[in-house]
């Protein structure tokens, strides 16, 4: 049982100085890190003593840990009961502090504690770390003090014992006696009694860090002329008096005590109680008034609401134009409530970040960055979502745009198109694909990729060669069929055409974005009143929005 505890010891050592440190969470983690490292080297300590080892003779840290890794010599091994090597790792290793002035914590050796404490003045351990170069380095062995009872080194029983030699044979001898005054009989006399141990309630564990402080009591199951002592932290016995306010990484030590001539001290008692390590935060809901400006909304409001339970975060955000970069979370401000943002401010659009910070790092980090974005429009309809542009590249497409200045058609949708690739917010996904009587270009990938510069980039300088007219045709079919395709899907398909379709075999592409709930949006350029309708019927069947550009051509 004693070799097991010890694993557990050790893995806990290793466990405590090899935690990585991941993420940009602050000297106060660091500060946890090193003190959930003394703990664990100090319960190695409780052992080394627990199994007759002494660190009397050492004045220094670098002395406890190299007599830690020693282990008791041969001969004593042999038969005592009891672990007889390191309880410590042989690779570890501390740091020591080079400068000493500085106000961060450092593990500190308290000889008349036998006992590391943490700090902030003075020399000390900075961190340990394991060494694996110290792994195979033969440490030593000490005397340390013999148990009680001893295991047999020869033959026979397992514990040592000597048999009683036989008394010799007594004859029979010849007593005078004489009458004696009557006496007083002799007092009678009890052995004294081994006591119980105290109970410590609650036991040892590791507790949530917001648990901390709790009251821990101890109850003797003695009588009521016996008292209980006790150690806090490995420090002087003390006579019980009431419950204990245990923070993290408090150790209790207790044992009952009495009259001597009655009674015999009992075993002690132990708990010890850790913090949990810190729990991640859940991000924050964003809500806006609306998802875009147009004509008829200039102004939107931004609300943002705590998913975690009240007085443990405070909220931080941030707003900025579409398709830009948020500033550092240094200049983010404190959300105190709704606040609006207006057209003039961001004629493109924004985007809105906002996360949840930790009161108490000790006990939480800081949530993920939640986001949410207001766009501006595409030829009238709303860029929200995660979105699929479905564009038309048949030769029809090839026709003047009355609006675009002598532009072809074709020329002023790419253009509005990579318009609106810029304005989109980092956290939509996207995609684009060209058709004609089939499907003519995509990326290859079937992917909606988020909306970052490289991404954006990436498909503008495909989009700025693409060229209409390769093939004639207006196959609705292959486009909507490639809608099905991506992954993830898309919550909107913008549909863009200046040409009724080749054939009318469409429905069922339809009803399968319908039944993935993936709104078809259609534009018209120049379409004649059948064509109006059909987009019309597109838009109804998958609750998406239709727009009729006027005519543009001559």
């Amino acid at each position: 049982m004693i070799e097991v505890l010890l694993v557990v010891a050790v893995i806990g050592v290793v466990a405590a100085i090899a935690l990585p440190r991941f993420g940009n969470i602050g000297d106060q983690t660091q500060t946890l890190k090193l003190k959930n490292d003394v703990s664990s080297i100090n319960r190695s300590i409780d052992l080394y003593y627990a199994n007759g080892g002494s660190l009397d003779s050492c004045k220094t840290a670098d002395e406890v840990i190299s007599k830690l890794k020693t282990t008791r010599a041969a001969s004593e091994a042999k038969v005592f009961v009891g672990h007889n090597g390191s309880p410590i790792d042989p690779r570890l290793t501390g740091k020591v502090l080079v400068n000493e002035n500085s106000t961060v914590f450092r593990a500190k050796w308290n000889p008349g504690n036998h006992r590391f404490e943490l700090g902030n003045s003075g020399p000390g351990i900075e961190k340990f770390s394991l060494d694996d170069t110290l792994a195979e380095v033969d440490f030593g062995t000490e005397s340390r003090e013999q148990s009680a009872l001893t295991y047999n080194p020869d033959e026979g029983w397992i514990w040592t014992y000597k048999d009683r030699q036989t008394a010799p044979q007594i004859e029979s001898t010849i007593v005078t006696v004489s009458s004696v005054p009557n006496s007083p009989p002799p007092p009678s006399t009890v052995a004294p009694v081994q006591l119980r141990p105290p109970v410590i309630s609650p036991g040892s564990g590791t507790r949530p860090a917001t648990s901390f402080p709790f009251p821990v009591e101890i109850s003797n199951p003695n009588a009521s002329d016996t008292t209980i002592r006790v150690s806090i932290n490995s420090g002087v016995y003390q006579a019980y008096t009431g419950p204990i306010s245990i923070e993290p990484g408090t150790s209790i030590r207790a044992y009952v005590t009495g009259d001597p001539a009655r009674w015999i001290s009992s075993a002690q008692s132990y708990a010890a109680y850790r913090a949990a390590p810190p729990v991640l935060l859940d991000p924050p809901a964003i809500f806006l008034s609306s998802p875009i400006f147009n004509e008829t909304t200039d102004e939107i409001t931004i609300s943002i609401l705590d998913s975690n339970p009240s007085g443990i975060a405070e909220l931080q955000f941030t707003v900025f134009e579409a398709g830009g970069s948020p500033p550092p979370q240094s200049s983010w401000n404190a959300y105190t409530g709704a606040t609006t943002v207006d057209v003039t401010t961001y004629p493109n659009g924004f985007e809105v970040q906002a996360f949840s910070k930790a009161i108490n790092p000790l006990h939480y980090h800081d949530s993920r960055v939640a986001s949410a974005g207001a766009t501006a429009e595409f030829f009238g309809v709303p860029t929200s979502g995660d979105v699929l542009f479905l564009i038309d590249a048949s030769g029809s497409m090839n026709s003047s745009y009355a609006q675009g200045n002598g532009q072809s058609r074709f020329d002023a949708v790419i253009e509005a198109l990579i318009s609106t690739i810029n304005r989109l917010a980092s956290s939509q996904n996207f995609s684009v694909v060209t058709f004609d009587s089939d499907v003519a270009w995509t990326d290859g990938s079937w992917a909606l990729k988020p909306a970052t510069a490289p991404n954006k980039q990436a498909m503008i300088a495909s989009l700025q060669t693409e060229v209409a007219g390769k093939r004639s045709g207006t196959n609705y079919e292959a486009a909507f069929a490639a809608a099905t395709r991506f992954t993830p899907n898309p919550t909107r398909v913008i549909f863009l055409t200046d040409g009724n379709p080749t054939s009318d075999t469409y429905s069922d592409e339809i009803e399968v974005l319908a039944s993935m709930n993936i709104s078809v949006d259609s534009i018209g350029i120049d379409l004649d009143a059948n064509g109006l309708l059909r987009l019309e019927e597109i838009a109804i069947a998958t609750d998406g929005v239709w727009v009729n550009l006027e005519k543009a051509g001559p």
